[in-house]
């Protein structure tokens, strides 16, 4: 029974170096275009996946090494699957064209490695700041060669505010206290004071968030709040004197 096994091991050994062998001698000289059309017609599932590892991924190896390397603070194992991840995804959705295909992938790679960095828990970052971050690399996108002063005015926000959002993913947190508006707009609330009631509202629990919204959003009163919710009225008031302690200690 061991012999058997052992025999299947080293049968599939031989037959993965065939399959190696096979698409390197194809050409190691393929461009990008012809290795993805070499992809798309493979009809043998084993072949694609080599054609994948062997060819595919070491044309972005370079680029990816060189991304990850900016983001020391990450795991780069991690980052590295996730590019890997995204070579896939953009071979999938890929659609053949006379352009070449090379900066679609490299902009593939770099928006997925991005969006998982700034989807982490240990960035802490409030939603309204990495809505923001991706609003101004939009605007970058659009406008290359804006300037941070550019970008300050179209954002209202400090100079100081642009670049440490503009700082997010290279750092495992950011300095929340330097991101602020920079004018006071009627009807607009400063940037500053989003950030901190998105901070307050995310420490409370949901029938906490629950009772803001409906003091503040809904004509109820009291009584017929806490049938609502289907709690005590005795139970109302202490969440609510515990939600008024809260932000007084915030400081707001």
């Amino acid at each position: 029974m061991k012999k058997n096994k052992n025999h299947k091991k080293a049968t599939l050994v031989i037959y993965d170096t065939y399959i190696d062998l096979l698409i390197k001698n194809q050409t190691e000289s393929n461009s990008l275009k012809e290795i993805i059309k070499q992809f798309k017609n493979e009809t043998n599932k084993e072949i694609k996946d080599r054609i994948i590892s062997i060819q595919i991924i070491p044309y972005f190896e370079k680029f990816i090494n060189k991304m990850i390397y900016k983001y020391k603070t990450f795991d780069s194992d991690d980052l590295k699957q996730i590019a890997y991840y995204s070579i896939i995804k953009a071979l999938n959705n890929y659609q053949e064209s006379d352009q070449d295909p090379t900066s679609y992938f490299l902009c593939y790679i770099e928006k997925e490695i991005k969006n998982y960095i700034m989807n982490q828990d240990i960035l802490k970052i409030p939603k309204t700041v990495r809505k923001l971050y991706h609003q101004i690399q939009k605007y970058i996108l659009l406008n290359p060669s804006a300037t941070i002063k550019e970008i300050s005015e179209k954002f209202n926000l400090t100079e100081n505010a642009v670049q440490e959002i503009l700082s997010i993913p290279q750092k495992n947190n950011i300095d929340l206290t330097s991101i602020k508006s920079k004018k006071i707009k009627d009807l607009e609330l400063p940037i500053e004071e989003k950030i901190f009631l998105e901070q307050i509202i995310s420490k409370l629990s949901e029938i906490e968030k629950k009772i803001i919204h409906f003091i503040l959003y809904e004509d109820i009163t009291k009584t017929n709040l806490a049938k609502k919710l289907n709690i005590s009225r005795k139970h109302l008031y202490t969440l609510i004197e515990k939600i008024k302690s809260f932000i007084n200690k915030w400081n707001l």
